[in-house]
């Protein structure tokens, strides 16, 4: 009865459904598109000509047979913009670590403090409360603010600022351990010590706060470029590889645990926060210039834009044709 009732639906909605001509795998082409920039660049993935030397366009002129190539000038694009993406997403695992620590380090480090009648792993719940009120908090005030006063605050700006907040927080989650080291019966034994550090376990609350922020500037706005810089066919792809960059960060800090041990723990802390602070400066430098990027996720946006592209190489080649004559 279920079938019938579809096959009548369908029927209705007939003259209003989108019927396209079948087409080969958009993995499979995308796969080819990326092989075949290899072999141009020979391996060099920092070419500057990566992309442009495996154009259909490109291969006629070199005599390279750019019209039996199986693809388009658009299927290169959407495999420039889907790697570009991934690429972003390189950044996750390290500022991962940086969000709550290393495994357990946090409860660990709340082990050893005054807990004031209440459990070590207590203000973990601070971390969705923190995003249930600083969510909507971003997004009907401080973002509409900075509109009306015609700040630009791109997504890489956010994603760089989360990563600054997640450092912030790696460091104080160093000097908290420090000073429970230093305060600590046992000194630098502290987390096996039976005697606790005088230091209130309330002190966690700025760590985990700032780690709960950052996921709001660095998670929604990586969920953001996916969905937008990702071609239409390659974007349950892409948020895969995102995903699976968030349990590669999980499956490090497993194996991190072993050193999560007295009396180092301070640079359980200290040294994923050095690690993130090196990589915000390189995702700055090197992906600062998405935040003027112009997402093309319809056939005609890029239709446009590649006819605009070929209007700017006609007026160059008659400028140039003009200084010769001269």
């Amino acid at each position: 009865m279920v079938t019938n009732l579809a096959g009548g639906w369908l029927i209705t909605v007939y003259k209003r459904t989108i019927r396209k001509k079948p087409v080969g795998s958009d993995l499979t082409r995308f796969a080819k598109i990326t092989i075949a920039a290899l072999k141009k660049s020979k391996g060099n993935i920092f070419s500057k000509n990566l992309w442009h030397n495996v154009k259909p366009s490109t291969l006629a002129e070199g005599g390279g047979g750019g019209a039996a190539v199986g693809y388009s000038e658009k299927d290169v694009s959407d495999a420039q913009r889907t790697w570009e993406a991934v690429q972003i997403f390189l950044y996750i695992p390290i500022w991962y670590l940086n969000d709550g620590g290393v495994g357990s380090v946090q409860s660990n480090q709340g082990a050893a403090m005054t807990s004031d009648g209440a459990p070590n792993d207590l203000l973990t719940h601070f971390n969705p409360l923190t995003i249930i009120v600083v969510s909507p908090l971003m997004a009907q005030v401080v973002y509409p603010f900075l509109q009306r006063r015609g700040i630009r605050f791109g997504r890489i700006d956010r994603m760089t600022f989360g990563f600054c907040l997640a450092t912030v927080s790696g460091v104080i989650g160093a000097i908290i351990q420090y000073r429970v080291y230093e305060t600590s019966p046992c000194g630098y034994q502290a987390s096996t010590c039976d005697g606790v550090s005088p230091i209130s376990i309330w002190w966690q609350i700025p760590n985990v706060s700032l780690g709960a922020i950052s996921e709001i500037f660095v998670n929604v706005t990586s969920y953001e470029l996916a969905y937008a810089r990702a071609p239409e066919h390659m974007r349950a792809t892409v948020i895969a590889i995102f995903l699976f960059m968030t349990a590669l960060s999980s499956a490090l800090g497993e194996i991190l645990i072993p050193a999560i041990n007295d009396p180092t723990l301070v640079w359980a802390w200290a040294a994923p926060a050095i690690a993130l602070f090196v990589q915000t400066v390189i995702f700055w430098w090197r992906h600062r210039h998405v935040n003027e990027d112009v997402f093309m996720t319809y056939e005609e946006d890029f239709e446009s834009v590649a006819e605009k592209e070929k209007e700017k190489e006609k007026v160059g080649d008659d400028q140039g044709d003009g200084r010769k004559e001269g």
